[in-house]
C-alpha cells in the first residue's frame, strides 16, 4: 500500500525485465532531474499480481488490450531478432531455419504476452516443432545474462536489449527482425487522478523516447 501521500512520492511499477534492462538505468536521469522525488520501484512479473492501489504508473508489455480497471497509453510497439555473444556465432547471421541447430534460450511465460519462439518462427514460416535444443528460463534478464556468457540464442526486444547491443555484449544471431504484434505500455489506475509527481514522470518518460526514437 502506498505510505506517502506527498505530491512528491512516486511508486512505479514494472517487470523484472523492463526493470533491470530498461527502467532502471533511466532512473539514474530522472533523479538528476528530479532530485525531490522520493521513488518506490516496485518489481511484479505478471499483471495479474499488479494491486491497483499500490502504484501511480506502470510499465510493461502487452499484446492484448489492458487488463480491466487500467488504462494504457502505447509507448512504443516492439521490434524483435535473436542475438547471441559475438564469440557464439563469430559474427554469422544465420537464417531463421539454421537457428533450430542452437540452443535456444527461451522464457517461460504464464500470461502468454511475451512473442515466443514459437511465435517469432512461425511468422518467419519455420516449423517450430523442429527445435532440438533449448534452455528455459521464467526471467527474462537471466535468459540475456545467459546469452551474454555465451550459452544460447535469446530473442531481444528493443529498446529492452538495446544496452547489450550498444555495449557490443550481444549481436545479431540473424538479419531478419519480427514486427510488432504488442507494445510496450505506460498504466495507470482507471479513476485515480495522478499526483504531480507521475505527470512530470509520464511528460519526462515521453520525451525520452522521443529523444531515442530513431534507434528504436
Amino acid at each position: 500500500v502506498i505510505t506517502h501521500s506527498g505530491e512528491q512520492q512516486l511508486t512505479l511499477a514494472c517487470s523484472s525485465g523492463v526493470a533491470a534492462l530498461w527502467l532502471g538505468p533511466l532512473l539514474g536521469r530522472y533523479r538528476d532531474a528530479f532530485p525531490a522525488v522520493d521513488i518506490r520501484l516496485r518489481v511484479v512479473d505478471g499483471l495479474d499480481s499488479l494491486i491497483r492501489a499500490e502504484f501511480d504508473l506502470a510499465l510493461y508489455f502487452l499484446r492484448e488490450t489492458s487488463p480491466t480497471g487500467l488504462d494504457s497509453r502505447l509507448l512504443f510497439a516492439e521490434s524483435v531478432n535473436a542475438y547471441c555473444s559475438p564469440d557464439y556465432l563469430n559474427g554469422q547471421l544465420l537464417e531463421p531455419a539454421q537457428l533450430l541447430d542452437h540452443c535456444l534460450l527461451m522464457l517461460e511465460d504464464g500470461q502468454r504476452q511475451w512473442l515466443s519462439w514459437g511465435d517469432w518462427f512461425g511468422r518467419q514460416g519455420v516449423d517450430a516443432s523442429l527445435i532440438r535444443k533449448r534452455m528455459t528460463v521464467n526471467l527474462y534478464p537471466v535468459l540475456v545474462d545467459l546469452a551474454v556468457a555465451g550459452h544460447g540464442i535469446v530473442l531481444g526486444w528493443q529498446p529492452m536489449i538495446d544496452r547489450h547491443v550498444q555495449s557490443g555484449a550481444l549481436v545479431p544471431a540473424c538479419q531478419k527482425s519480427v514486427g510488432a504484434i504488442g507494445g510496450y505500455y505506460l498504466l495507470t489506475p482507471s479513476g485515480k487522478t495522478p499526483r504531480r509527481a507521475a505527470r512530470a514522470f509520464e511528460k519526462w518518460l515521453t520525451d525520452e523516447i522521443t529523444t531515442l526514437a530513431p534507434r528504436l
